[in-house]
C-alpha cells in the first residue's frame, strides 16, 4: 500500500489506542512508525534487480517488528526521559482542557507504551501490504516466500479515506474530546479492516464469476487468478492458464458483465526458458511469483562490407510480470523484462527492466468507469 496509506494507519492506531497517554505525540509517532518499513525502496538506488529483491522484504518481515520496536521504543523513551531526569517535579503530568492528565512520555512507565507504540504500526504494515498484490516477504530471513491475499490495489482512496477522515477529526477535537476521538479511531479501523475483507470477498466473487462463464462458454479451465486493480474494489484483472494459451479479461463485480476475453498462445521458444534461468530472470519469476508470459520478437538488421553485405539475425525476448496490465491492452503487464539473444543465441548486454507506457484510452475516468457502468 501507498506510504500515505500506511502512514494514515500508523496515526490512526496511535489515536486509537495511545491518545490518553501520549496525545498528539501518538499520532505523529505512529505516523511515522507506520511508514518507516518502506525505507527499503532506497534499495532502488542500487538497481532494479535489487529493488525487486529487498522491497517489501527484511523490514515488513514479521520478525522485524519485535526488534525495531524494542530499539526505537527505547530510544524515543531514552530522549524524553533525559528531559524528564532535568525537570522531575515540573513536567510530571501534561494537562489539556477538558482532557485527562497525559503521561510524561519520559517517565519510566511510559517506556513500555512507546514500544507498543511502535510495535502495533511496525507490525499492520506488512500485513496492510498483505492485501495487495504484489507480494510480501512475511516471514524472512527464514523463507523468502512472497505472500498476497489480492483483496485491494496498492491504490485505493476508498480505504485511504475512512482513515484520513477518522485522523482529521482526532487532530482537530482532541483537546476537546478525547475520548470521541479515541472512539472515531477504533471505529475507523473497524471499517477499513471490514473493506480489506471484503476486498478477499469481491476477489472470491470474481474468481467464481469467471468460472461460470467460460463453462458456460464451454471452456476448460486449469487455473483462474484474480488480481485488484487500482483506485476502487470491483474492477478485477482475470488470468485463465490453459496448458498451451492464456486467456485475459476485466470483470466488474459490480455490474458483471460478460468478459470480453484476449486469447495468447503460450510461446515455448527456447530463448524464453533461456532468459528465465538467467539471475535476473529467476529473480523476476519469483518476484511475479510465477506470474509470467513470455514473448519472443524476431528483427533483421543489414550489415554491410566492402563489396557484399550479410542480414544478422537478432531475437527480442519479453517476459511480462501478468498480475498487472491495463485495460485496453489486457495481453500485457505494466512491467516487464527485456533481453536481446543474437544469431547464435548468445545474450547480448544485460537483462532490462522495463516499465511499459500507459497506453491511450487509460485514465482514472476510465478506470472509474469500467468499474461502475452499467452500459
Amino acid at each position: 500500500m501507498d506510504p500515505l496509506t500506511q502512514g494514515l494507519l500508523g496515526s490512526c492506531i496511535g489515536q486509537a489506542f495511545y491518545s490518553k497517554k501520549f496525545g498528539r505525540k501518538a499520532f505523529v509517532y505512529g505516523w511515522f512508525a507506520g511508514m518507516f518499513p518502506d525505507i527499503d525502496v532506497v534499495s532502488a538506488h542500487f538497481g532494479w534487480l535489487e529493488k525487486l529483491k529487498h522491497h517489501r522484504g527484511i523490514t515488513h518481515s514479521l520478525f522485524f517488528s519485535p526488534v525495531a520496536a524494542l530499539l526505537f521504543g527505547y530510544l524515543i523513551w531514552k530522549i524524553y526521559h533525559r528531559r524528564h531526569v532535568k525537570q522531575t517535579g515540573k513536567l510530571q503530568l501534561f494537562k489539556h482542557s477538558n482532557s485527562p492528565p497525559l503521561l510524561n512520555p519520559g517517565q519510566t512507565s511510559a517506556l513500555t507504551s512507546w514500544i507498543g507504540l511502535l510495535f502495533l504500526c511496525l507490525f499492520t504494515h506488512p500485513l496492510l501490504d498483505l492485501f495487495t498484490p504484489y507480494g510480501t516477504q512475511l516471514l524472512l530471513p527464514f523463507s523468502s516466500h512472497r505472500f498476497t491475499l489480492n483483496a485491494v490495489g496498492v491504490l485505493d482512496p476508498f480505504y485511504t479515506v475512512i482513515l484520513f477522515l477518522a485522523v482529521l477529526f482526532g487532530f482537530v477535537f482532541f483537546k476537546r474530546k478525547p475520548d470521541l476521538t479515541e472512539r472515531t479511531a477504533i471505529v475507523a479501523l473497524g471499517l477499513s479492516t471490514c473493506y480489506l475483507f471484503y476486498g478477499m470477498l469481491i476477489n472470491t466473487q470474481a474468481v467464481s464469476e469467471a468460472q461460470r462463464q467460460l463453462q458456460q462458454n464451454g471452456v476448460k479451465v486449469n487455473a483462474v487468478q484474480s488480481y485488484p486493480t487500482l483506485l476502487q474494489p470491483y474492477l478485477r484483472r482475470i488470468v485463465v492458464k490453459q496448458d498451451n494459451q492464456t486467456l485475459f479479461g476485466y470483470i466488474s463485480m459490480w455490474n458483471k458483465k460478460p468478459i470480453i476475453w484476449k486469447t495468447i498462445k503460450i510461446d515455448r521458444h527456447p530463448l524464453i526458458e533461456k532468459l528465465e534461468n538467467t539471475h535476473p530472470g529467476q529473480v523476476f519469476k519469483w518476484f511475479t511469483i510465477n506470474s509470467t508470459l513470455g514473448n519472443v520478437y524476431k528483427l533483421e538488421s543489414q550489415t554491410l562490407g566492402i563489396g557484399n553485405s550479410s542480414i544478422q539475425h537478432r531475437n527480442i525476448v519479453e517476459i511480462d510480470d501478468i498480475r498487472y496490465g491495463y485495460s485496453t491492452q489486457p495481453e500485457f503487464g505494466i512491467w516487464f523484462i527485456r533481453a536481446e539473444f543474437d544469431q547464435f543465441d548468445n545474450l547480448v548486454g544485460e537483462v532490462e527492466f522495463v516499465r511499459r507506457s500507459l497506453p491511450k484510452g487509460i485514465s482514472v475516468k476510465s478506470i472509474y468507469r469500467a468499474a461502475f457502468s452499467r452500459t
